[in-house]
């Protein structure tokens, strides 16, 4: 069975009730850290002058920090450039980058299309987290390495992932919508320091929601993307690492649906671990203050 499509087994077989109140827990954690964000970086240039190329189109789906609703693809796309404009959301060491911010604008596009419950909403996120965590144990950080930025080349299977399973997908459509976010990733980590860096963001929000989409309505791709030469791993990593490989056992589909979650959430802007000034000044004030 191809890769793709026994991830969207999993996929689909994911659902609100079975997950672990733990699970449930850091999932809300991670939605409530992201529109926070979000709303801190709409007023972004980056994401302003976004929403300005792309127009006033009305539509659905709300643009965050603002009264404006437009078509869910240009919304996916500001607000996933907002949600990463501060680079404060938060991380993962599994994917190597921001789990949640490739996800979470384009389902709330897509949940103001469709009306979707709180409940799939949820499901649909931590099956999305849990879809570009496992991809991301094939590729990792040998990609990082080499130049991509895992967040958007990794975390648009996670946007299509989460998406496919909102619109209620069949396993088929899912395995496809996965195949046509692999031809959709992009991103190089040359951008970084620039307002390209989040549009990486938002380009992954629009291409997942767009892949998931175009898989609902019958457009095709190829069902090996994982399993054959010059598969996800080969292309993006180089033939220096042909042993990583998503054929053969399966063991990276162990522990699914947040059973071994991990997410870290950002206090400062820092691209490494930093301290604040204030926790600086702090620090330096116990030390030399008499007990």
């Amino acid at each position: 069975m191809p890769f793709a499509l026994e991830l969207a087994k999993l996929i689909n077989a994911t659902n609100y009730d079975i997950l672990p109140p733990e699970t449930k827990h850091w999932a809300k954690v991670g939605i409530l850290d992201t529109v926070g964000v979000t709303i801190a970086g709409a007023a972004d240039p980056s994401a302003r002058i976004c929403a300005g190329v792309l127009g006033s189109a009305s539509g659905p789906a709300y643009v965050f920090g603002s009264s404006e609703r437009v078509g869910m693809l240009d919304a996916a796309l500001v607000n996933g450039t907002a949600s990463h404009a501060l680079d404060f959301d938060d991380c993962n060491n599994t994917i190597g980058g921001h789990p949640s911010a490739p996800i979470l604008p384009a389902l709330f596009a897509l949940a103001d299309e469709i009306s979707a419950s709180g409940r799939d909403f949820l499901a649909a996120y931590v099956t999305g987290f849990e879809a570009e965590c496992k991809i991301s144990m094939g590729v990792n950080f040998y990609q990082y390495t080499r130049g991509w930025h895992p967040t958007t080349t990794i975390g648009v299977f996670g946007c299509a992932a989460a998406c496919a399973r909102l619109l209620k997908l069949s396993d088929e459509q899912t395995a496809t919508a996965l195949s046509i976010a692999a031809s959709l990733a992009a991103s190089v980590k040359s951008n970084f320091g620039t307002m390209t860096k989040p549009l990486h963001v938002g380009h992954c929000n629009r291409s997942g929601l767009f892949a998931a989409l175009l898989a609902r309505d019958g457009f095709t791709g190829a069902r090996q993307i994982f399993d054959v030469t010059l598969d996800l791993v080969q292309t993006s990593c180089g033939m220096a690492v042909p042993y990583l490989s998503y054929t053969g056992d399966r063991e990276l589909l162990n522990e699914w649906a947040g059973k071994k979650g991990e997410e870290g959430l950002r206090q400062y802007w820092a691209e490494k671990n930093q301290l604040s000034l204030d926790d600086i000044q702090t620090n330096i004030v116990k030390k030399i203050r008499p007990q």
